[in-house]
């Protein structure tokens, strides 16, 4: 992660291609705070949802999160410079971890 000079940004570089990622901007100390105090209350009230409900709503995103796995494989991947990641993809047949297309029968990355 580089910063801006100017203190305007923390700004994601791929180390492979020098290519800026994403641009994330600095935050106030007030501002963060009221980042957190929201999250706090996020989870306060997440916390008294019945836990069926909690439930199908993670098992959703668990659905939703797994169509985008190669694209979020890609992100993590140019974000450590990994330049040549195999292609990833999810195994239906077990829990849904990842494996490499060329060997499904590999070992869980």
């Amino acid at each position: 992660m580089n910063f801006d000079s100017r203190g305007g940004a923390a700004i994601s570089i791929c180390p492979t291609s020098g290519d800026e990622i994403g641009r994330y901007p600095n935050q106030t100390p007030s501002q963060l705070d009221a980042a957190l105090t929201r999250v706090q209350k996020g989870f306060d009230r997440w916390s008294i949802v019945d836990l069926s409900i909690r439930v199908t709503v993670l098992l959703n995103l668990a659905i939703e999160l797994r169509k985008q796995a190669n694209s979020m494989a890609t992100m993590a991947a140019n974000e450590m410079g990994k330049c040549n990641l195999p292609s990833l993809s999810l195994d239906p047949t077990n829990d849904g971890s990842f494996t490499t297309v060329s060997d499904p029968k590999s070992d869980k990355l």
